[in-house]
């Protein structure tokens, strides 16, 4: 049995790595179910509870750049590691899988609200990428919105599942090549995007493309919120690192003489932005202080002998 939950949390891991349509609290999701499996395995406690540190570890290193993975890996060690015994250290892991589970499944509907009080009518909204968050707090807006410009989001496109999905709800939908974002910006009113990680030293980390769209919308006066869970926020001593998708995603053929880099996050300061959380916006003190908290359980996992 021990051996086919690991080879499962194998197949997990390796999913994470190679997904690159879905945002990072739905990988996050996979990956809090994988450790659920990991802990629930029946056998010696002492052994398990080192089986479970080294499945911290690789979740939160699955995906450089989306924070949500070091969150959960870091934040349930640490409630493992403050126990006394190995068999309390596997009970405390499993309830704060519990408890973040919880948190994935309640919080898009806070940070909806959140979003809900700061919208008027008849909307004009630009988009870029395709975030789950986002898409749910949308949702639950639609009868604000009037109609929505969607940016292409590349590489990977995934601007383009977001329009599909919001062309059903019958709302005017443009989609736009990402270059085109003063032209999306002329007549907005607000741009709303998702969050892939929340740093101490003031920087936020989201979709390619994020920044220059912050900086357009910040010289047209058009107000910029990202939605974010408090799980994208990182230890302090995380270091983000940029990811690199297959080159193909920009040159379809091999073009002589060029290196094609498809690099598919960036990092942006906060101050561009609105960051709304599930309780209010979330600011470089109240991240900062929560990235210092989660620390003891990152440095646990991996700076810590």
């Amino acid at each position: 049995m021990r051996d086919e939950r690991v080879s499962e949390m194998q197949a997990v891991l390796t999913r994470l790595r190679t997904d690159h349509a879905r945002g990072s609290a739905a990988i996050a999701g996979d990956a809090l179910a994988a450790l659920a499996l990991v802990i629930a395995t029946p056998g010696d406690a002492h052994l398990q509870r080192d089986v479970l540190r080294q499945a911290c570890r690789d979740v939160a290193t699955a995906r450089h750049s989306m924070a949500a993975l070091t969150h959960i890996a870091s934040d349930l060690w640490r409630a493992a590691s403050a126990a006394a015994t190995p068999e309390d250290a596997l009970t405390a892991a499993s309830q704060r899988v519990d408890a973040l589970r919880l948190g994935l499944a309640q919080d898009p509907t806070a940070i909806a609200a959140q979003l809900l009080g700061r919208l008027g009518a008849a909307e004009r909204l630009v988009l870029l990428s395709r975030s789950g968050t986002v898409a749910q707090a949308l949702a639950l807006a639609r009868d604000r919105i009037a109609s929505v410009m969607v940016l292409e989001s590349r590489p990977g496109g995934e601007g383009h599942d977001l329009a599909r999905e919001t062309a059903t709800w019958g709302l005017p939908v443009t989609l736009l090549p990402d270059a085109a974002l003063m032209l999306a910006l002329r007549d907005a009113t607000a741009v709303i995007v998702g969050a892939d990680a929340l740093l101490a030293d003031g920087r936020v980390v989201n979709k390619t493309g994020t920044y220059p769209l912050a900086l357009g919308a910040q010289a047209a006066g058009v107000p910029m919120y990202m939605l974010s869970e408090t799980i994208k926020i990182a230890p302090t001593s995380w270091q983000w690192q940029p990811e690199t998708f297959e080159p193909t995603l920009i040159v379809p053929q091999p073009l002589a003489g060029v290196s094609a880099v498809a690099i598919p996050f960036e990092a942006l300061p906060l101050s561009l932005v609105t960051v709304l959380g599930p309780a209010g916006p979330l600011t470089s003190a109240s991240i900062a202080t929560s990235a210092t908290q989660l620390d003891s359980g990152y440095r646990l996992l991996f700076l810590d002998t």
